[in-house]
Parts: structure tokens; C-alpha cells; sequence
């Protein structure tokens, strides 16, 4: 096989790889709105392993071009060889920019959703707090505080 050919396949299956990574991100945007955390824990380690077979499929495009990039290896063709090439770069970067704005969507919610947490959590605890000085004591008793009267002072 030859050059050009190892290119577009790798490509081919980047832009495969990119279309299923938007499905599985959307996926996980759901599943965060609903609350399904074990449903989102599933789909991390299969986005994560997504993401590691799309780097590597990167990396052996880049070996194959000795370094080149892409858009340097795609003028020195043919017309009709650069043409099919170019489209699928073009396809490639479209989607990967597609999961990337998702990949920050699902983080915002996220983040927000573990704010709003937070929130709660410190209302609940400022609730529990008692406002009065009547109280129990460390021995379990109810402690009856006596009104401490204050003697004002001043000149007359």
C-alpha cells in the first residue's frame, strides 16, 4: 500500500473516530442532565479510549508524513488525489471542533451542577446550626442559659 493510501485511511477512520466521539459526548450531556452518574462514569472510559486510539492514529499519520503536515503534503498531489484529501481534513477538523465546544458543554454542566452542590450543602449545614443559646449540652442535658443583664454605665 502505498503513501497516499495509509493517509486517507487514517483520516477516513479519524473522521469515523470524531463522529462517534460527538455521539458519545452527546450522550453523556444527556446523562449528566439526568443524573445517571454510573451512566457517565461508562461512557468516560469509553470516550477516554476513543480519544487515545484517535491520538494514536494521529501520531502514525505524522510518521508516515516524516513530520510534514498534512497541508503541506496535500498540494504536492495530483488535483484528483489532493481534492478527496483535503475534503476529509476538512471534515476531520469540523468535527473535531464539533466535540470540542461539546466537550466544554458538558464540563459547564458539570462544574455547574457540582457549584449548585455546594450551595445546597452549605445551606443544609446553616440550617442545622443553632440560632439560640439554648441548646444541649456536651452531657446531653438541655443547658438553661440564665439572661446575663448588663449594668449600663455612664455619667449622670
Amino acid at each position: 500500500m502505498n503513501l497516499y493510501d495509509c493517509i486517507l485511511e487514517g483520516m477516513t477512520r479519524q473522521e469515523k473516530g470524531f463522529a462517534l466521539l460527538e455521539v458519545l459526548l452527546n450522550k453523556e450531556f444527556e446523562n449528566i442532565r439526568q443524573g445517571k452518574i454510573d451512566a457517565v462514569t461508562e461512557l468516560e472510559f469509553s470516550i477516554h479510549e476513543l480519544l487515545r486510539q484517535l491520538a494514536v492514529e494521529r501520531d502514525q499519520i505524522s510518521e508516515l508524513l516524516q513530520g510534514e503536515k498534512l497541508s503541506g503534503y496535500i498540494p504536492s498531489l495530483k488535483q484528483e488525489m489532493g481534492e478527496p484529501l483535503k475534503s476529509l481534513a476538512d471534515k476531520v477538523l469540523e468535527r473535531e471542533q464539533i466535540c470540542a465546544k461539546q466537550a466544554s458543554r458538558n464540563a459547564e454542566l458539570v462544574l455547574a451542577l457540582l457549584d449548585q452542590g455546594a450551595d445546597l450543602l452549605d445551606f443544609m449545614q446553616k440550617q442545622l446550626i443553632p440560632k439560640g443559646q439554648d441548646v444541649y449540652s456536651a452531657a446531653g442535658r438541655f443547658r438553661n442559659v440564665a439572661p446575663q443583664y448588663h449594668m449600663l454605665r455612664g455619667k449622670l
